[in-house]
Protein backbone atom coordinates (compact mmCIF):
# COMPACT_ATOMS: atom_id res chain seq x y z
CA UNK A 1 0.00 0.00 0.00
CA UNK A 2 2.26 2.98 -0.95
CA UNK A 3 4.90 1.70 0.24
CA UNK A 4 4.18 2.44 3.85
CA UNK A 5 4.36 -0.26 6.66
CA UNK A 6 1.58 -1.19 8.89
CA UNK A 7 3.98 -0.09 11.68
CA UNK A 8 5.10 2.99 10.12
CA UNK A 9 1.33 4.40 9.98
CA UNK A 10 1.23 3.84 13.92
CA UNK A 11 4.14 5.69 14.81
CA UNK A 12 2.60 8.92 12.90
CA UNK A 13 -0.19 9.12 15.28
CA UNK A 14 1.71 8.47 18.38
CA UNK A 15 2.47 11.54 20.91
CA UNK A 16 3.77 11.75 24.51
CA UNK A 17 2.07 12.87 26.82
CA UNK A 18 4.43 15.51 27.93
CA UNK A 19 3.48 17.21 24.43
CA UNK A 20 -0.75 16.73 25.83
CA UNK A 21 0.52 17.85 28.91
CA UNK A 22 1.58 21.31 27.32
CA UNK A 23 -1.01 21.62 24.20
CA UNK A 24 -4.10 21.41 26.42
CA UNK A 25 -2.84 23.94 29.29
CA UNK A 26 -2.24 26.21 26.40
CA UNK A 27 -5.17 25.68 24.54
CA UNK A 28 -7.88 25.77 27.83
CA UNK A 29 -5.87 29.23 27.97
CA UNK A 30 -6.45 30.52 24.25
CA UNK A 31 -10.45 28.82 24.78
CA UNK A 32 -10.32 31.15 27.54
CA UNK A 33 -9.11 34.62 27.03
CA UNK A 34 -11.07 34.11 23.65
CA UNK A 35 -14.06 33.89 26.18
CA UNK A 36 -13.10 37.49 27.47
CA UNK A 37 -12.67 39.28 24.43
CA UNK A 38 -16.31 38.04 23.13
CA UNK A 39 -17.74 38.75 26.53
CA UNK A 40 -16.24 42.23 25.87
CA UNK A 41 -16.59 43.00 22.57
CA UNK A 42 -20.22 42.25 22.72
CA UNK A 43 -20.81 44.27 25.96
CA UNK A 44 -19.11 47.31 24.41
CA UNK A 45 -21.18 46.88 21.51
CA UNK A 46 -24.59 46.59 23.62
CA UNK A 47 -22.85 49.52 25.87
CA UNK A 48 -22.16 51.95 22.47
CA UNK A 49 -25.65 51.25 21.50
CA UNK A 50 -27.02 52.83 24.67
CA UNK A 51 -25.35 56.37 24.60
CA UNK A 52 -22.04 55.04 26.65
CA UNK A 53 -18.51 56.51 25.72
CA UNK A 54 -15.84 54.36 24.96
CA UNK A 55 -12.11 55.55 24.81
CA UNK A 56 -9.57 53.25 23.57
CA UNK A 57 -5.68 53.03 24.57
CA UNK A 58 -2.45 52.44 22.10
CA UNK A 59 -2.44 48.45 22.58
CA UNK A 60 -3.35 45.77 24.43
CA UNK A 61 -1.54 43.18 26.00
CA UNK A 62 -0.40 40.42 23.76
CA UNK A 63 -3.18 37.72 23.76
CA UNK A 64 -5.69 39.72 24.13
CA UNK A 65 -4.72 41.93 20.79
CA UNK A 66 -3.94 38.86 18.81
CA UNK A 67 -7.60 37.84 19.54
CA UNK A 68 -8.96 41.02 18.13
CA UNK A 69 -9.47 43.08 21.46
CA UNK A 70 -8.80 46.39 21.48
CA UNK A 71 -7.42 48.32 25.59
CA UNK A 72 -10.02 50.58 26.79
CA UNK A 73 -8.46 53.69 28.67
CA UNK A 74 -11.95 54.58 30.31
CA UNK A 75 -15.56 54.05 30.09
CA UNK A 76 -18.16 56.97 30.36
CA UNK A 77 -21.54 56.36 31.49
CA UNK A 78 -24.11 58.91 31.28
CA UNK A 79 -26.98 58.76 33.82
CA UNK A 80 -30.05 58.19 31.32
CA UNK A 81 -27.90 55.34 30.14
CA UNK A 82 -29.94 51.87 30.77
CA UNK A 83 -25.79 50.86 31.39
CA UNK A 84 -26.06 53.16 34.61
CA UNK A 85 -27.09 50.85 36.74
CA UNK A 86 -25.18 47.92 35.49
CA UNK A 87 -21.34 49.62 35.94
CA UNK A 88 -20.20 46.91 38.30
CA UNK A 89 -20.55 44.64 35.34
CA UNK A 90 -18.62 47.18 33.21
CA UNK A 91 -15.95 47.34 35.56
CA UNK A 92 -15.64 43.70 36.09
CA UNK A 93 -15.47 42.90 32.26
CA UNK A 94 -12.64 45.50 31.67
CA UNK A 95 -9.96 45.28 34.90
Amino acid sequence: MGGMSEASKHRYFRFSVRMLLIAVPIAAILVWQASIVHERKSLLVRAQASGVHVKYADQATLLPALLGDRAVWSIDVPPDSEFYGHTTKLRRAFT
